[in-house]
């Protein structure tokens, strides 16, 4: 009798054990299961989220998307704070060819903004002692040359024209393209006594010292380009 109380007993203890091994091991399968289903849509929505290419096509003809496009620049003395503030682009065009790309751009010196709306800058930086806005409204960048620099950034050449000067200027962009339009970030510095600005520039007028303008001018682009439609790029 007592022999066949130990043996149920032993018998109730296996089973238990290997019901309480099954469970655990189906709710660690579980939880893998789910992390990996988890990580692996987290992964596809970083992928969606930044689903772009960094290589331009081959050819087509863009035109910029003045609405969506910016022009930020940023100047300032030795000491103090800079002036920072936007300018428009009223014109823009891309052409890509094999081998062959160009394009044209047009800057709309009238409307030219200060971030803290500061009227003695605004007035003075339009006048001839800077971009002489009444004489000059407009300035012009042309494209001569785009080469790989590179894996994600290109070498952009061209001409730009200011105050009826023109000077070749080199720079890198970094292109991004998503469902067509092409998106074009730069960061450029431009040494303004190239056009002639020289007004209180330290390298003009030395005994300035700190109180000089800086010759350089800083200015970021964020670009944004549409595909012409075959009607159009007629």
């Amino acid at each position: 009798m007592n022999k066949i109380v130990v043996g149920i007993i032993i018998a109730i203890v296996i089973l238990g054990g290997g019901y309480y091994l099954f469970i655990q091991n189906s709710s660690t399968a579980n939880r893998i299961k789910n992390t990996d289903v988890k990580d692996n849509r987290g992964a596809m929505e970083r992928y969606d989220d930044s689903a772009s290419d960094s290589v331009l096509p081959e050819k087509g003809s863009y035109t910029l998307d003045s609405e969506n496009s910016k022009l930020i620049y940023s100047a300032a003395r030795f000491t103090g704070r800079p002036n920072t503030g936007n300018v428009s682009i009223s014109f823009g065009s891309l052409i890509l060819g094999k081998g062959e790309h160009s394009g044209n751009f047009t800057i709309d010196m009238t409307t030219i903004t200060e971030s803290k709306n500061n009227d003695n800058f605004l007035g003075h930086i339009n006048s001839a002692d800077f971009f002489d806005v009444e004489n000059h409204p407009t300035a012009e960048f042309s494209i001569t040359r785009i080469e790989p620099s590179d894996n994600e950034s290109l070498s952009v050449t061209g001409k730009l024209s200011i105050l009826s000067i023109t000077n070749e200027i080199t720079f890198k962009a970094t292109p991004k393209i998503k469902d067509d339009v092409i998106t074009v970030i730069a960061d450029i510095v431009i040494d303004r006594t190239m056009w002639g600005i020289n007004f209180d520039s330290g390298s003009v007028y030395k005994e300035l010292g700190d109180k000089a303008i800086k010759d350089e001018v800083e200015i970021k682009l964020e670009l944004q380009f549409t595909p012409l439609s075959e009607d159009e790029d007629k």
